[in-house]
């Protein structure tokens, strides 16, 4: 040991040379059988000897000559056997050493291909199920799984080895559902001795992730679902912005319209598509473009603003418009949503109600001219009631309370009546007022005439003389206003019935 640790460059440059020899091993049916069948286990693992070679080191090498032979050893048992080398004069020492290498080895894989949990399944080169591990045995307890190709096994699509390789490429992982057992598993295929030729066997090594596929699915569900949803919620946001009753625009920065829907299109007078790639600010007039620059530099954050502006169509003519700009900002760009509306037929209706007001206005000015003309009239015709008051009325009640006929009276309280009556009604007639202008003598004279009498018989009745009757019949004439008329008086006092009397009263 101390020739060995007073030489450390010279140990390094032999190790060196062991894993170079180790890498270009490979394991020939001869050294199988002098390992035994279970060596098939770690022809894989003869890359880590380098280790336990170092950890031998103290009990097989005395010094670099020894180290130096069981390189050249290893070497040999790889290439041509035990038995071999054990003809090329290898002494007791190394191959001791050999074994007890071989022994760790397999003792460690013995120990993982036990105690592992996954399914583990060793087949010789035609694919033939050897071996299986406890947790396989017990999961293929009820299949007669002894000598059966690992493909009918596990259920593998094709018929033949080769088949079943190309479909399965070793050393990748595959995903495989054993219905029977209603399980996914995640299948690696792994050949013995890699480097040779011909595999002189393959692993198969089986790891459980129904849980995971069930997760995944669950995912993919959920994936489906929620795509769906997205597409719906799409489709619908689609059909409310083409069909929405306002303008809508997306603008970019140098105020090109990026996105604008059918109703926009509307509004300018053509179609959404003709809009897309336009200036905004060419569109409408010096004051709309000024008003629309002003508000875009005006808008900071998720604020909006509003203002109306003059919106230039396709045919050349201005369309009154209002509009509401929002900053947004998409995927870390900066764009202007504006939501254009249609306001000519509110300007137009403003107009209207404008007209309307200031004819109102004018119909307030003619109905203040009427009320002041109803005013005079009104009082002219208070003016007028109370003359007739005056003139007629009150003579009458004077004339009423002097009168000592009950007949006269009468026919007196009737005039009155009839004068208040058509008073109230706003229809009294002159004529009747001037019966009360009538004398006493007058109003019976007027009786008579009145009941069909004639001069004669209004003088006998009265014991009048006839000049004087017809003297009376005169001032009943101009009295009533009929003098100059041709109007008969018997003709104009048969109406009266209130002036009919008793001729015995």
């Amino acid at each position: 040991m101390e020739r060995i640790e007073g030489r450390e460059q010279e140990v390094t440059e032999i190790l060196d040379r062991i894993r170079l020899r180790l890498g270009r091993l490979g394991i020939s049916s001869g050294a199988r059988q002098a390992i035994g069948d279970d060596a098939q286990l770690c022809i894989d693992s003869l890359r880590d000897a380098l280790g336990v070679v170092a950890r031998l080191l103290p009990s097989t090498c005395q010094d670099l000559e020894g180290l130096q032979q069981l390189v050249d050893s290893l070497a040999v048992v790889g290439a041509v056997g035990r038995p071999e080398a054990a003809e090329l004069g290898m002494n007791n020492g190394f191959a001791d050493a050999a074994d007890r290498f071989q022994e760790l080895e397999r003792e460690q894989l013995q120990c993982i291909f036990s105690a592992t949990t996954n399914l583990v399944m060793v087949s010789d080169s035609r694919g033939m199920v050897t071996h299986l591990n406890p947790a396989a045995e017990q999961f293929f307890s009820e299949c007669a799984w002894r000598s059966v190709p690992f493909w009918q096994l596990l259920a593998l699509s094709g018929s033949g080895l080769d088949e079943v390789l190309a479909a399965y490429t070793p050393d990748s992982h595959h995903e495989i559902y054993l219905s029977w057992a209603g399980q996914w598993f995640n299948l690696r295929l792994v050949p013995f001795a890699p480097h040779a030729d011909v595999p002189s066997g393959y692993i198969l090594i089986l790891n459980d992730i129904t849980w995971l596929v069930d997760s995944r699915q669950h995912l993919e569900r959920l994936v489906a679902e929620r795509t769906r949803a997205l597409t719906n919620s799409e489709k619908m946001l689609r059909l409310i912005f083409q069909s929405v009753g306002n303008g809508i625009l997306l603008l970019s920065d140098d105020y090109r319209i990026v996105k604008a829907n059918q109703r926009a299109g509307q509004i300018h007078g053509c179609s959404a598509d003709e809009l897309i790639g336009k200036d905004l600010r060419d569109l409408t007039d010096n004051h709309g473009r000024w008003t629309l620059t002003s508000c875009v530099a005006a808008l900071g954050g998720e604020t909006s603003m509003s203002a109306e502006i003059q919106v230039r169509r396709t045919d050349g003519s201005m369309l009154p418009t209002s509009f509401m700009v929002t900053s947004v900002a998409i995927d870390g760009r900066h764009f202007w949503s504006i939501i254009v509306r249609d306001i000519s037929r509110q300007k137009a209706l403003e107009e209207r109600l404008r007209m309307e007001k200031q004819q109102v206005e004018e119909m307030n000015v003619t109905l203040r001219n009427v009320m002041k003309s109803v005013d005079g009239d009104r009082k002219e015709f208070e003016n007028t009631l109370a003359r007739r008051i005056r003139s007629h009325l009150l003579p009458a009640i004077d004339r009423i309370e002097g009168e000592s006929s009950e007949n006269i009276r009468a026919s007196y309280l009737d005039l009155v009546r009839e004068q208040l009556i058509g008073l109230t009604s706003g229809s009294a007639s002159e004529i009747d007022a001037n019966l009360l202008k009538l004398s006493k003598t007058e109003m019976r004279i007027c009786q008579f005439i009145q009941a069909g009498c004639s001069t004669k018989d209004i003088c006998e009745a009265m014991n009048l003389a006839f000049e004087t009757v017809q003297t009376h019949r005169k001032n009943i004439r101009r009295k009533l206003g009929l003098r100059g008329k041709n109007v008969n008086l018997h003709s104009y006092l048969i109406g009266r019935r209130s002036l009919t009397v008793d001729q015995d009263a």
